[in-house]
């Protein structure tokens, strides 16, 4: 199976799911695509995906969906099966994807956790079923039957023997008398050309002739054969018979064809009926040997990359599993991975960068020991599993991380980014495929912080753990409405009013301790729970707001929203609602949204943000300074507030880019009518200095750090 997603995070804690799942008896392995471009290269190359897990939103709003119709139309395939998933369920509706696009099911990512492995086992299990009607509908017309003896003989040796036998009694040949069957294989590789496979009746010791003892013997025959090769057809003479057994053009290159040839001594002609009989025989003896070297090829396939003659990943997954310990112990998996493969396969076509796969692969096999087994792990990555002694120490591996690759006459610089992991930091109980998972989210991690190489620490694994157990106790915790939210006062800063509030999202524990936000908010927006968190902030906001209303304190609470949320109906929908409903003075709301999502979605979002100040709510632009607003859009941006991020305020008084930062906010809130708000004051010196800026509004731990609300009220009171 296939996922397709752009945060990686959130890859890993699929793997971290699936981790150990079999269906119909056998591992799932999962691939994996940071990007829709990279997911349609890997499919269009490799056809035995079954389930395809694809995030609708990666490098643009609707790149999931342009992958499915790439998938239906572009490569044809009706098979694999597609689970879309989403975060932001308002980018793509469900209806409308379901109706308008291809695809199997759509699950909002915050629904999938408990029911990942179910519905993995389920698709897979259509798809296998699809699949086997598939190939039986294609191959229909090319299957012969053959007998039990023959089509149960998978291994060369066996078969042919098995053939003599069964010639011998279709036709009625003994072994004596001077009758006897040989089966040859001709293959131009090797010395000689021709070699004996099996013998039966007078041919029973050629198996053990030498080269010229061999000719000797097939001296009378020779014409013959050398007839059936050249016209690839059976000759029947007097008393012998030479069968041709061709192989399949699929499985041999040109001037390379392995063929076999059955060697018949008869006491004398053959009947019509016999011949017939033998020539129907022939068909399954055809279809045996064709099948055997389809077996072959496939085992050969299994573990080798036909394209860069280097092995595969299954030959990795095999060794890694058949490591002792003193090899494990001493061990290393190294990856390289070339930066822009997805760029070169669009610019330069498939065909071409495999060309340029084949030079990396040689250049980087002179730069290591010979002798050195390299793997390909990816379409981009390429491997290592070696003795660690063996290898560069870390300083040479960062410089292969820069490499000159000739190339069309020219020398061309490619940048690549490793991974290393010493199998000894891994406990060899740890299945071949996670090990493998591990240094690909090492090399992963090391790619988006632009490193040239990474080297896997024991805690990697231990923060996969912790994310995904912590994404499930989140998901508890969302649904028992265990999270809560602390309120900030913000205060006029030239008499230390209090003026209002910002609600903040905490998430309390059994032992009264808090999990900090940076831990659990990232988790919940790559999972999809954000939206689900938000509007248990709303509801929890509008609930405080009327309690403080209830005992005379008429403030308003602000809280904060993402660009997701409001491109979602259900969160979109029951905001308004709750405006509309009379719970609460809309007044005593205030919408907060980062200015980078403003401007990201500024056409979207904009629209929303003037509805809901029509509609008597206040619009608040935070962190803002930190994004790229242009003054087109500052202009006509519907919000009353803009807020000075807290790493600005930190700067005042130094004279430092942060400081004139500041000032001009300040300025341009004036300009255009916003109230300016300072976040993050801590010292009296920054008051101070935001008074003499012009900023009227502040928040931060010089007047209050956030409270529960309880607390406020105390706090209120003695204010």
């Amino acid at each position: 199976m296939l996922s397709v997603e752009d945060d990686r995070g959130y890859q890993a804690s699929l793997t971290y799911g699936l981790r150990g799942l079999t269906v119909l008896g056998r591992p799932v392995e999962l691939l994996s695509a940071n990007s829709a471009t990279e997911a349609a290269v890997l499919l269009a190359n490799q056809t035995d995906i079954g389930l395809i897990l694809l995030d609708v939103v990666m490098e643009e709003e609707d790149a999931g969906l342009r992958l499915v119709e790439t998938i239906r139309n572009t490569l044809g395939n009706q098979t694999v099966r597609i689970v879309l998933l989403t975060g932001q369920p308002g980018v793509a509706p469900r209806a409308r994807v379901i109706q308008e696009y291809d695809i199997n099911e759509y699950w909002n990512k915050s629904e999938l956790q408990d029911r990942l492995p179910s519905i993995v086992t389920t698709n897979l299990r259509t798809w296998q079923t699809m699949a086997e009607l598939e190939q039986a509908h294609m191959g229909l017309q090319m299957v012969v039957e053959a007998s039990q003896h023959l089509a149960d003989r998978y291994d060369l040796q066996h078969f042919s023997d098995t053939v003599l036998q069964q010639i011998a009694q279709v036709i009625g040949l003994g072994e004596t008398g001077g009758e006897g069957i040989l089966c040859l294989e001709h293959n131009p590789r090797q010395a000689g050309g021709v070699r004996v496979l099996s013998s039966f009746g007078a041919f029973r010791h050629s198996h053990r002739q030498s080269p010229d003892e061999l000719s000797g013997t097939l001296a009378t025959f020779a014409p013959a054969i050398d007839e059936a090769l050249r016209s690839r057809r059976h000759q029947f003479q007097d008393n012998y018979v030479v069968l041709y057994f061709p192989q399949n053009a699929l499985l041999h290159e040109p001037g390379d064809e392995i063929v076999h040839t059955v060697l018949l001594k008869t006491p004398g002609p053959l009947s019509e009926s016999t011949i017939r009989l033998l020539s129907v025989f022939s068909e399954n003896i055809k279809t045996g040997f064709t099948n055997l070297m389809l077996v072959d090829r496939l085992r050969a396939l299994s573990y080798f990359d036909a394209s860069l003659d280097i092995y595969n990943r299954n030959w990795l997954i095999r060794e890694l599993r058949r490591l002792s310990r003193r090899q494990w112990q001493a061990g290393t998996l190294l990856l390289f991975s070339l930066n822009d493969y997805a760029e070169r396969t669009l610019t330069f076509g498939h065909a071409a960068v495999e060309q340029f796969m084949t030079k990396l692969y040689r250049h980087l096999n002179t730069r290591l020991p010979p002798g050195t087994p390299f793997v390909r792990i990816g379409l981009d990555t390429l491997g290592v599993l070696s003795p660690s002694d063996r290898l560069p120490d870390d300083g040479a591996l960062r410089g292969l991380s820069l490499v000159d690759i000739p190339l069309e006459g020219a020398t061309r610089k490619v940048r690549l980014t490793l991974a290393r992991l010493n199998l000894a930091d891994v406990e060899r109980e740890c299945p071949a495929e996670e090990v493998l998972h591990l240094a690909q989210t090492v090399l992963y991690t090391a790619k988006r912080e632009k490193q040239p190489l990474g080297v896997y620490r024991p805690e990697v694994l231990t923060r996969i753990q912790n994310d995904f157990d912590l994404l499930q106790q989140l998901i508890q915790a969302l649904e028992e409405d265990r999270l809560t939210i602390f309120l900030q006062p913000k205060i006029r800063l030239n008499n230390r009013q209090v003026v209002g509030f910002e609600a903040l999202v905490r998430w309390p524990q059994e032992d009264g301790s808090f999990i900090a936000p940076g831990a659990f908010l990232p988790l919940a927006e790559t999972s999809g729970l954000l939206n689900a968190l938000d509007l248990q902030i709303l509801r929890k906001t509008v609930a405080a707001t009327q309690y403080l209303s209830s005992l005379g304190h008429a403030l308003p609470i602000s809280f904060n929203a993402t660009w997701s949320d409001l491109c979602n109906p259900d969160y979109v929908g029951k905001l308004l609602s709750i405006l509309d409903s009379g719970q609460v003075d809309p007044a005593r709301l205030e919408i907060e949204i980062t200015e980078t999502q403003a401007m990201q979605g500024y056409h979207e979002v904009a629209p929303l943000l003037a509805t809901l100040r029509e509609r008597g709510m206040a619009v608040s632009i935070d962190d803002f300074g930190t994004g790229h607003s242009s003054l087109a859009y500052l202009a006509t941006l519907p919000a009353d507030t803009i807020k000075i991020d807290r790493s600005f305020v930190q700067e005042l008084g130094s004279g430092s880019i942060g400081e004139h930062v500041t000032e001009i906010v300040i300025a341009l809130g004036r300009r255009f009518g916003y109230t300016v708000v300072a976040e993050g004051i801590e010292t009296e010196a920054q008051r101070a200095h935001l008074v003499n800026m012009g900023c009227a509004i502040g928040q931060g731990f010089l007047f209050a750090r956030p409270m529960s609300v309880d607390d406020v009220v105390d706090w209120l009171a003695q204010t």
